[in-house]
């Protein structure tokens, strides 16, 4: 057996040539990564407006510098040229006993006795010419294991395999082909998957062409995406472990495929869905890597395994900064696409499956109209908050969470309170006495982001600063109090929404719905009109809400445009992910005092 342990490129040219693939947005190979030798490490966990919030001594932020110095840095570190974990094989991590299954699996009586049950073969071919790479694939006779009703599902997959690998000319990139054939397999039957994984490693079989790359690219996301079945998944493993690559590239990817195999197979994580960006870095056997935002004043890269919980996540967090209040603390998922939208997930929610969800559909929105696709970021936000005036600590954490979701454009502020703001985030960030000059301001750290376009002209800046210095701030603690002040007259703060309809149910008759926003804050459910986001309309505390149901003889009901939460105030809460954040929102609300059931 070679050294599987080694993951050096034998050739790093040979490696750039091979492994490329054409595909847009490629910010994993940009071109400055030869200078960048620190592309996923952090170079200061600590924002210009942490520093200064820092000076003012107080012990809870010194302990969190403290914390952050000691374990960010040198936990948090992954190379620009970095492979996967995955690309290791140590034997040792496996438990004897299947190993020593495994070299009795043998692939090629496997696949012999495979080829027996299949319509398409005939007794005169051997199994060894059979199964092997063949330069022009035949698709109306390719079929190895399955009967005729399914034959035409695989060779509309294996044609658009073909394109990938650029055996077939395509208009189109090789990536858009990829995503066709993986979207086409992930909903078919078990023994339809079964099937591609033996064309790929038929066309991996006795290939010495230039295509072989291609084919370990594909195996490597098919083998993260999509789990063999029991009787395929030890000759798999074997067929992998017992080849031999004099290339250490190709030798990479078996390890690689190998590990992928075995963690999808034992977790049962199939039916994952990875987006672009994850499909080209799994291409290249390169960590999925997720920018991790902790309290707006730090962020970090962490590499995430395709069955990672999200209350996995936060526990590793907090396990590696010493935080010693988890239990306040909530993942959530920020999707951009022509807005923000924030998914606030549970523990036990599988990150990759949410991601699936979102990525489906979009892939459903693209069939009408023509869409970027979203990209995601996590960020871990504190949602157990009583008042953020309580004390200084939490008053600190709720301006950076506020200070965030002004800068995600969540209030719809006008232009004269967003130059107010602009000007007192200065005084915050820098002090209330300090002579800018224009070219020293980089708007994009204070505007929100779909209004840069609006105020980006030398003009405002000037306005800006003059603003600046008319402030009467006593310091940059004043200047944060008053930014809240100003946000706190919107339902979005320190809360999170949610587009619903409204009615109310009496015994006998309802009323029409209503378009609403329903908002989830400390001082409750606050409801506004989309039109005009400052006016309530409704306003219910958490330790009313049972009281508010019985007096009026009626049962609330709040739907959301997209029909994903229902919420009926009285005994039941529809809703697992409000349900969920609520229980989480106010200490005062019991397990007891609600049930939820999911919809589907």
């Amino acid at each position: 057996m070679n050294n599987r342990t080694s993951i050096n490129v034998e050739n790093e040219n040979e490696y750039d040539e091979n492994c490329s693939v054409e595909y847009v947005n490629q910010e994993s190979e940009s071109e400055d990564y030869d200078n960048n030798q620190s592309d996923y490490n952090v170079d200061s966990p600590l924002s210009p407006c942490y520093d200064n919030l820092l000076k003012e001594q107080h012990p809870f932020l010194q302990y969190q510098k403290i914390a952050l110095e000691n374990y960010l840095d040198p936990f948090f570190k992954v190379g620009q040229k970095a492979y996967s974990k995955d690309c290791f094989f140590d034997e040792k991590q496996y438990p004897q006993e299947f190993i020593d299954h495994i070299k009795f699996a043998d692939f090629q009586t496997f696949s012999f006795s495979v080829l027996k049950k299949s319509a398409s073969f005939f007794g005169t071919i051997k199994t060894q010419i059979y199964f092997q790479y063949q330069k022009e694939i035949d698709l109306k006779n390719c079929v190895l294991t399955l009967n005729n009703d399914q034959n035409e599902i695989v060779k509309t997959i294996l044609y658009h395999i073909l394109c990938f690998t650029k055996e077939i000319d395509s208009l189109n990139q090789p990536i858009f082909h990829l995503q066709k054939a993986l979207e086409i397999i992930a909903h078919q039957e078990q023994t339809i998957k079964d099937e591609i994984y033996m064309q790929i490693v038929k066309q991996i079989q006795n290939n010495n062409t230039s295509y072989l790359i291609y084919y370990y690219q594909l195996m490597a996301v098919y083998a993260t995406m999509f789990c063999p079945s029991k009787n395929y998944f030890k000759p798999l493993f074997n067929y992998f472990y017992q080849r031999k690559e004099n290339n250490s590239l190709h030798q990479n990817y078996c390890n690689f495929i190998l590990n992928r195999i075995y963690r999808n197979y034992t977790t049962k994580s199939d039916q994952l869905f990875l987006t672009e960006q994850d499909i080209n870095k799994v291409m290249h056997m390169k960590p999925l890597i997720y920018e991790i935002f902790f309290y707006h004043f730090a962020k970090f890269q962490l590499e995430m395994q395709i069955d990672v919980k999200c209350g996995d996540i936060l526990n590793y967090i907090a396990e590696q900064l010493n935080l010693n209040h988890r239990n306040s603390l909530c993942l959530c998922l920020i999707k951009t696409n022509k807005r923000i939208n924030e998914i606030y997930l549970d523990d036990d929610d599988c990150l990759f499956k949410i991601i699936k969800d979102h990525i489906q559909t979009y892939n459903k929105l693209t069939e009408i109209v023509n869409t970027p696709q979203p990209s995601f970021k996590l960020v871990i936000k504190l949602i157990k908050i009583s008042s953020p005036y309580q004390n200084l600590e939490i008053f600190t954490l709720a301006y950076m969470i506020a200070i965030q979701d002004y800068l995600n454009d969540f209030f719809p502020l006008d232009e004269d309170e967003i130059e107010l703001i602009c000007s007192l985030k200065l005084a915050a960030d820098y002090g209330p006495k300090r002579h800018f000059k224009a070219e020293q301001i980089d708007l994009n750290e204070y505007i929100p982001l779909f209004k840069k376009n609006t105020f980006d002209s030398n003009e405002r800046l000037s306005k800006i600063i003059q603003l600046y210095h008319q402030q009467r701030v006593i310091n940059s603690r004043d200047a944060r109090y008053k930014i809240l002040q100003i946000l706190d007259q919107y339902p979005r703060f320190l809360g999170t929404t949610f587009k619903c309809s409204f009615k109310e149910l009496s015994q006998m008759s309802s009323t029409p719905n209503s378009k609403i926003i329903l908002n989830i804050t400390f001082r409750g459910l606050i409801c506004s009109l989309p039109s005009d986001q400052r006016e309530y309309i409704c306003h219910i505390d958490y330790d009313l809400i049972i009281n508010f149901c019985k007096t009026n003889n009626r049962t609330l009901h709040i739907v959301t445009l997209d029909k994903q939460i229902y919420l009926t105030f009285l005994n039941h809460l529809e809703c697992q992910q409000v349900y969920q954040f609520i229980l989480k929102h106010e200490s005062q609300i019991s397990c007891n005092d609600f049930n939820y059931t999911n919809l589907s």
